[in-house]
Parts: C-alpha cells; sequence; structure tokens
C-alpha cells in the first residue's frame, strides 16, 4: 500500500484512507503515561486511562515532530510512503570569514542542512551559538528567530553573532523592553508570548517587561523561515509549545539542547513539536579533542539527617537552614579562592541566595537584577574581579569560560539541571583546574536526588568522580579551620 503524508511545519496529515490497525497502532504508538496520572481526578473517577495520545484517528493527523517516527512505523507495516511538501536537503555554504568551524561542528552544520527540523544535544561551550551563526548564514533566509530563555542569553548571543556574522546581516533583539528586529532577531521567549496576550507562570530567574509592539512580533513569529530554540528541553512548559505553535512556515526549525531525558514526559514532548535527535555529541568526546577541561567531581557525603515533614520542608531544614553545610561551603570556597580558582555558588532561592552570600562576605546575583548590573557582574567574574559569586542565574547558556568551580547546592534529581549547572569546563587561556562540587544528602527526597545526580556524573567516561565522606565531622570542626 502506497501512503501520501501531507507535510506542514506545525502538523501532518495522512491523506490515505488508512486500514483499522494501522490507525490504531499509530494511535497508540504517539501516546505515553502522563506522570503522576494516577493522582488526576479523571483517572481516579475512571474517565481517564492516565494516557496522553498526539494522534488524532478523525484527521490522521500529528505534530510534523513525529513526521520520521509515523513513517519508520508505517515502513515497519510493510507499507511505501510518499511524503508532500517536505523540504529537500541543502548544502552548508560560508558567506562570513569571521568564522571558523571544528570537525564536529561542521558534522553538526550538515545534519541540519539535512534533515532541516530536529534537535541536536551538544554539552555547554559546544559552539552551539556558532553553529546556529553559521546555518543563519549559510541559509540565508529571512526573516529569522533564535529563541531563547532569558536577557542574559539574549544579550550574549547578540555579541556572538555580531563577532561571527559581522556586518553582513542586521542582528536584532526583542527582549526586557529592548525591541530591534533585523534580518536575525534573538527573542526571549517570555517576550514571544506575551505578544499573544499571555501570562508566562512557568519559573525563571527573573521577571521580563511585557513586549508593546505585540502585532508586528507576531508577524515575525508566524513567517519566521528558520528558526533556532536554545534550552529547548524546556518543552514541557506551554509557552514554548505555543510558540512553536505558531510558527507556520519555517523551512529549518533546530531545537539545542546539552542533554534530553530519554524517555520522559519532555523528551517525548520535544520530539512532538520539534523533530527527533539528529545530531548528538557528548562531554567526554569534546574532552578527548582538547575543547573542554576533564572536570573533578567532588561529591561530599554530608551528616545524617532525621527530618520529617514534606520535600520543601525538608529542603528548607537539609539546605537553606543547615549551618553545618554553610561552614563547609565557606571552608571550600575559601581553599579554591585562596588558590587562585573562581567559584560559583548556585542557589535555588532568593532569601538563601541573599543569606549566604552575606555569610560568606561575597556578593550575589539573581533574576530580578537590571540588565545592566547583571552584564556587570557576570563580566567581573569572567575577568576574575569576583573570585566568588552566590547566583540562582548562572545555569542555562551563561558564558563564563574562566570560572574554575561551580557549587551545586540546589540540589534536585533532574539530569537536565545537573548538566546545566556544570558551567566550569569551558577551556580558557591559561586555565589548567575545573571541577563541580555536589553534596550526598543523608534524608529523605535529598537522598533519591543526590544518588541520581551522582549517577550523570559518573556517566561520562572521562569525568572523574570523588566520594568524601564528611558524615562524621561536627559543626565546630569547619568553624574552627
Amino acid at each position: 500500500m502506497d501512503i501520501s503524508i501531507q507535510f506542514t511545519p506545525i502538523r501532518s496529515q495522512i491523506t490515505t484512507s488508512l486500514p483499522d490497525d494501522l490507525h490504531l497502532g499509530l494511535y497508540e504508538l504517539l501516546s505515553y503515561k502522563q506522570e503522576g496520572y494516577y493522582f488526576s481526578p479523571k483517572f481516579q473517577n475512571r474517565t481517564w486511562d492516565g494516557v496522553t495520545r498526539m494522534y488524532s484517528l478523525k484527521t490522521q493527523s500529528f505534530r510534523s515532530g513525529f513526521l520520521l517516527k509515523v513513517a519508520d512505523y508505517l515502513y515497519s507495516q510493510g507499507h511505501s510512503v510518499s511524503i508532500i511538501d517536505y523540504p529537500p536537503p541543502l548544502s552548508f555554504e560560508q558567506h562570513s570569514q569571521n568564522y571558523k568551524l571544528r570537525d564536529y561542528q561542521k558534522r553538526l552544520v550538515n545534519a541540519i542542512h539535512l534533515y532541516r527540523y530536529g534537535v541536536i544535544v551538544a554539552p555547554p561551550r559546544s559552539g552551539k551559538t556558532l553553529i546556529s551563526a553559521s546555518v543563519f548564514d549559510s541559509v540565508r533566509t529571512f526573516p529569522s528567530i533564535f529563541y531563547c530563555r532569558s536577557i542574559d542569553l539574549a544579550i550574549q548571543t547578540k555579541n556572538r553573532f555580531k563577532e561571527y556574522l559581522g556586518d553582513l546581516y542586521s542582528i536584532g533583539m526583542v527582549g526586557d523592553g529592548n525591541w530591534e528586529l533585523g534580518d536575525i532577531t534573538i527573542c526571549t521567549i517570555q517576550s514571544a508570548y506575551s505578544a499573544y496576550n499571555q501570562k508566562f507562570e512557568e519559573k525563571t530567574n527573573y521577571k521580563e517587561q511585557e513586549v508593546q509592539n505585540k502585532e508586528e512580533l507576531k508577524k515575525l513569529i508566524e513567517n519566521a523561515k528558520v528558526i533556532f530554540f536554545d534550552e529547548v528541553h524546556e518543552i514541557q512548559g506551554k509557552s514554548s509549545r505555543f510558540i512553536l505553535g505558531k510558527s507556520k512556515g519555517p523551512i529549518i526549525k533546530i531545537g539545542l539542547t546539552a542533554t534530553p531525558e530519554e524517555g520522559s514526559e519532555e523528551d517525548i514532548r520535544l520530539e512532538e513539536n520539534i523533530g527527533p535527535v539528529i545530531y548528538k555529541i557528548g562531554y567526554s568526546e569534546l574532552i578527548k579533542e582538547g575543547f573542554l577541561l576533564k572536570p573533578i567531581i567532588y561529591m561530599y557525603k554530608l551528616p545524617k539527617l532525621t527530618l520529617e515533614g514534606n520535600y520543601l520542608q525538608i529542603y528548607k531544614k537539609a539546605v537553606t537552614e543547615n549551618q553545618f553545610l554553610n561552614y563547609l561551603v565557606k571552608k571550600l570556597t575559601t581553599t579554591l579562592n585562596n588558590a587562585g580558582h573562581s567559584v560559583v555558588v548556585q542557589t535555588e532561592y532568593r532569601n538563601h541566595t541573599e543569606k549566604l552570600a552575606k555569610f560568606l562576605g561575597v556578593p550575589y546575583l539573581m533574576g530580578n537584577e537590571s540588565g545592566d548590573k547583571r552584564a556587570k557582574i557576570l563580566d567581573e567574574l569572567r575577568e576574575k574581579k569576583i573570585m566568588c559569586l552566590v547566583s540562582t542565574v548562572i545555569e542555562q547558556g551563561i558564558d563564563v569560560p574562566s570560572l574554575n568551580y561551580s557549587i551545586n547546592l540546589c540540589g534536585q534529581k533532574s539530569q537536565i539541571a545537573t548538566i546545566q549547572r556544570m558551567r566550569s569546563l569551558t577551556a580558557s587561556e591559561g586555565k589548567t583546574v575545573c571541577g563541580v562540587i555536589d553534596f550526598l544528602h543523608q534524608c529523605d527526597y535529598l537522598r533519591t536526588h543526590s544518588n541520581k545526580r551522582l549517577k550523570v556524573y559518573k556517566s561520562e567516561p572521562e569525568f572523574e568522580v570523588h566520594i568524601r565522606d564528611v558524615s562524621k565531622k561536627t559543626i565546630q570542626d569547619y568553624i574552627n579551620a
């Protein structure tokens, strides 16, 4: 049987009438058990089976990110497939002379030109901004958009694009009150969402000003020809899916991420809205090739705590109000700074950030600071005028090449968050030492989360992981140190 699929960048539709077995097979293929479904009143009332399905039986349609998955399934059932209006492969052509791609970056760029729609998995500092700039430079079809999730990243990306592309193209930026459209526009997802009068309710490190030129921004969103979506693992948030659902005409749509959580709900949603992973490169490969430094990761096993309550109550006692942990962090940061190593202590909550910074006698940085203040502090951190910083924002995409150590006080179990907080691996002139410090908690909830982070660290062959047992120490050991 020859089956035809009509492709569009948002949804694709099978135009051939399918027999029931294929129809139901696709219905099951494009489905998943929703996390926490058993808590849903609908599930408990037996009006829903807990399964989210992403294939329409009525229209034989699905989000186009699943196109290759659907085609592979139909092939596996012995049918031929014709895909109508899927754009043919392109060839890379470099026009700007301001950049040079590494061999692995060339492979990534070629994969984008071949597949056009999909996800690139590459660790921080692998050059995802350069990869994006080179595709804009090669394809030269405008207007185009690069979406990011904070004004810090928007400013950083704009500066990089100007460096790589020179004056060949106009580079605009929309975010936090900035309004400048160009051939290539860097746009925060918060601004894009507000163009449709939507209230951004997802967790973020800062509050952004609402965009004023809404109709003009909507026109750009809906007509952009080449789209890059940075930190696309955040696709679980409804704002990202909403914006992608408005992008009617991209000839290239690429998501960039350091690591998707394979098999998770986020991973499934990622494929649905962007496409499958079309190229993947890991930390260890880049370390072997000399583009990242080999980190030493220390996990400090903390004293056992017997705590009761829910997660937030236990987190408060075990992390934000844990004086033993505060003094241990003070000892670690002092030792590292005295050795000439810069440190970022990564925190989760505002009050904790302010109190810990005061205790350590160092500056702090949070998302509610002005853009100018954030830029100034980040520049001073890069230049090592600041040797220790407590911050909630030094994670996704923030570029501090000179940073030697990151200390993860946030905890959490997320593989993505763990990877994103490893901001110290970048090779930089004169830098020979880098590492990550984390903690093995011995209490409910946090014990499980700690072990999941340890598993992430041990998953990379080139990471050197050490466990240091301080579980028998007392606070006096560090007060008197």
